[in-house]
């Protein structure tokens, strides 16, 4: 899992162009290299798919991955998608897509032989000079290209490694206290309407904010929440809510698919252009998204690990993302604090993922509800994900468990993606970054 010979690099030379990157930046407290406090780039690059003599035509698939064929476009970033290792054992990647319900997702046995096919092609252009490589047929070039595209965009639709303590089906962990201790109450919905306290918009479906004491209740909570992470050495990060596509797509979200993410419409002189998704800019705010961006091609000193983030703020699902639930409890628009652990290896990301599992179950016993403890099956994660826990808290005016917290296992999936790293790069010592995330 920790290595591959065969490691497709995105790299061509350009001759003659320049290109233009937009960074969006943020203060943090945490030591990158060798410097402690840094203004820190979250990449976000509105250009990198623009030469600057202008628009072209031709638009890659990917923001992750560009075909060396393309004179026009530089990429930005190098992956190793493991697929070497992957292809190791089939059968426990075949039940991998099983479980989650992806099985129509990849053509597995296609990838499987046009990677095969690469690596022939890529022993021999291995065993080439650059003046041998410049000197063949065009033909041979095009092709080895072609079936790069196609086998990098096929594996980046692979979802990560499932985690042995996944379930098939739901795994009630354990529960606290009992929901008939409760008695049912009325909606929160009249409640907040009675006293004034809430307010719907007609702008958007499911829009609304809050007013008076339930206001200033929500950002207590939040308050709370930070505090109490400042008070355990987290690191808070401010960061923007809308990113390209770049970050988005090293998260595993489909950033074509609007049933996933929200494509911001686009002005130009006042009028309504053509959105084209792989420049475009998405609204998903805090998020998995959020540390991507954050980690995206940095490197990180072994010694500060594991190290550990916060962020703040709104956060923007769809409506085919979010749970059908009645009111609040399914808005597309939230306030949400979520954080990320950065570790050094899998043992440490273990550790850290029992740690925070606990932290989060004790500050949830302090509202003296009702709350169950599960695991979440396979076929509920999302493709970043190797495993996820979840706290569900009782809600008595709908008679039901609703989740209030998470914890996921991510490994090194953004890692990959990413080029994020921890080590010496001097000294040629870099090494994965496995994750943890809370939400």
């Amino acid at each position: 899992m920790h290595t591959t010979s065969l490691v497709f690099r995105n790299f061509h030379h350009v001759i003659g162009r320049t290109y233009c990157q937009k960074r969006y930046y943020c203060f943090l407290k945490a030591s990158v290299e060798s410097t402690n406090r840094i203004l820190s780039p979250c990449i976000d690059i509105s250009k990198t798919f623009r030469s600057c003599h202008g628009d072209v035509e031709y638009q890659p698939s990917s923001a992750l991955f560009i075909s060396g064929k393309s004179v026009e476009f530089s990429p930005f970033l190098t992956i190793d998608l493991d697929l070497e290792d992957r292809f190791k054992d089939l059968n426990l990647l075949k039940k991998n897509l099983e479980v989650r319900g992806l099985n129509n997702a990849v053509d597995l046995e296609k990838l499987v032989c046009q990677y095969k096919k690469l690596t022939e092609l890529h022993e021999q252009k291995s065993q080439m000079s650059n003046k041998e490589w410049k000197s063949t047929t065009r033909q041979f070039r095009t092709e080895y290209w072609d079936l790069t595209e196609e086998v990098m965009l096929m594996g980046l639709k692979l979802p990560n490694y499932l985690h042995p303590d996944t379930p098939e089906t739901v795994e009630v962990l354990e529960q606290i206290g009992s929901p008939d201790a409760v008695e049912k109450t009325h909606s929160h919905i009249s409640i907040a309407q009675k006293y004034n306290l809430i307010k719907f918009s007609d702008i958007g479906k499911k829009a609304y904010f809050l007013k008076g004491d339930l206001a200033m209740l929500e950002q207590s909570l939040l308050s709370f929440i930070c505090k109490r992470l400042t008070s355990k050495e987290y690191i808070q990060a401010h960061i923007t809510e809308f990113f390209r596509t770049l970050p988005v797509e090293g998260a595993g979200i489909d950033f074509t698919d609007t049933d996933q993410i929200y494509l911001l419409e686009q002005k130009a002189e006042g009028k309504h252009v053509d959105n084209k998704p792989l420049t475009g800019y998405y609204a998903r705010g805090v998020s998995l998204v959020t540390f991507a961006a954050m980690v995206t091609k940095k490197i990180y000193k072994s010694s500060y690990l594991p190290l550990n983030y916060f962020v703040s703020g709104r956060s923007y699902l769809t409506e085919s993302a979010q749970e059908k639930l009645p009111g609040l409890f399914g808005a597309l628009q939230t306030m949400k604090v979520e954080t990320i652990s950065l570790c050094e290896n899998t043992d440490m990301a273990e550790s850290v993922y029992k740690q925070y599992w606990q932290e989060v179950v004790e500050m949830y016993k302090l509202f003296n509800f009702p709350l169950r403890l599960i695991r979440v099956p396979a076929n509920s994660l999302q493709p970043s994900e190797q495993m996820r826990s979840e706290v569900q808290m009782w809600a008595p005016s709908i008679q039901s468990f609703i989740k209030v917290a998470s914890v996921s296992m991510i490994g090194d999936y953004l890692s990959r993606r990413l080029m994020c790293r921890h080590g010496n790069k001097k000294k040629g010592n870099l090494s994965l970054l496995y994750m943890v995330l809370h939400i």
